[in-house]
């Protein structure tokens, strides 16, 4: 069966439930601070978000497009977009304020949605706002959650999972991860030091566009080893990341559809659910917004082919989208082909 995908509560929102003490496999979860090796920040000589670190080059975890059954599919296999969510941030604000009862969490241009029963933010490990790391997915079909767990309660975890038909087995290791696998299923998991990296079928895209789930975990611990990353393998990407940085929410949105001298056309195909995107003004963009208290300061970029194309008149005209409309304090600059818009908003979480 394919990894489960998470519960729809609203297309604007998304819900943080109340969530206890929580135990795996007898042992109980350690809180990340103080006790976690997890990283957030930039790391390496370029600046490199640390997110950036786990996210592999396309044609590493994608099939080949020339391939494909149709043109939908094909573009699909020819880039991917990304979310990361900085859990102890959220987590962070939830206990300043004390939230505990069920409340919205607004999550402003995130095309990602991550609770599952019960508050959970992954299908398997019982791990609520408070207890999880990073995380850094792809609606393609690939994730990854850093935690404070130990390998052993996690492996125990997904041997133990009782919504599949079959357990996990132990498949053998890669770079010292230990790697499970559902039998003559799309779902492949690799753990170590409390990481969690998974490769599998998303049940949002009926067609094949993912690689072997085991070689997409692969090529995830790669990328974290500094081989056959995104942010090399697509300069667009590369100026993206590095403009955005870090935050709370960050997202990263490409548009590589069949092109022509005036840039990608309409129907890129790379939406969230596969369908067609408005024709963008832009080879790639994306936000990352950080939780200050009560605000977001969030930041949007967008980077075009070249620099005579990058200005902020073209986004402010001619895309569809948006998300810095409602923002207050913007400010907005240009460069090269890079266009920067920043500004804040409200956040649920007050």
């Amino acid at each position: 069966m394919p990894r489960p995908s998470p519960r729809q509560p609203s297309t604007t929102r998304r819900r943080l439930l109340r969530r206890g003490g929580a135990t795996l496999g007898g042992a109980t979860l350690a809180g990340l601070a103080g006790c976690s090796t997890v990283e957030f920040g930039f790391v390496g000589g370029d600046d490199l978000p640390h997110y950036a670190t786990w996210l592999p080059a396309p044609d590493r975890v994608l099939l080949d497009p020339a391939d494909a059954e149709d043109e939908q599919a094909a573009t699909l296999r020819r880039s991917y977009p990304f979310a990361v969510r900085n859990w102890p941030d959220i987590g962070a604000r939830l206990e300043a304020t004390g939230t505990e009862a069920e409340g919205d969490f607004e999550a402003d241009g995130d095309d990602f949605v991550t609770e599952y029963e019960d508050g959970h933010v992954h299908p398997v490990l019982p791990l609520g706002p408070r207890d999880a790391g990073l995380e850094v997915a792809s609606n393609r079909g690939l994730s990854v959650l850093e935690t404070g767990l130990d390998d052993s309660a996690i492996v125990e975890a997904f041997e133990s999972y009782a919504t599949v038909p079959e357990p996990f087995e132990r498949v053998g290791e890669y770079e010292g991860y230990e790697l499970l696998a559902l039998p003559d299923s799309p779902w492949t998991v690799g753990v170590r030091d409390g990481v969690v990296v998974e490769g599998f079928r998303s049940t949002g895209f009926p067609m094949r566009i993912l690689r072997d789930p085991r070689a997409v975990v692969g090529a995830v611990v790669d990328a974290r080893n500094g081989e056959g990353r995104y942010v090399d393998a697509d300069g667009a990407v590369g100026a993206l990341v590095s403009h955005l940085g870090t935050g709370t929410l960050v997202r990263g949105q490409t548009y590589p559809g069949p092109t022509t001298s005036a840039g990608p056309t309409a129907n890129s195909g790379n939406g969230t659910d596969g369908t067609a995107t408005p024709a963008p003004t832009s080879l790639v963009d994306g936000t990352a917004r950080t939780l200050d208290g009560e605000t977001f300061e969030n930041r949007f970029v967008a980077v075009f082919e070249s620099a005579a194309a990058a200005s902020v008149e073209r986004l402010s005209t001619e895309r569809s989208e948006r998300p810095f409309e409602d923002w207050t304090d913007v400010e907005t600059r240009v460069e090269g082909r890079v266009v920067v818009v920043t500004g804040t908003s409200e956040s649920n979480l007050a």
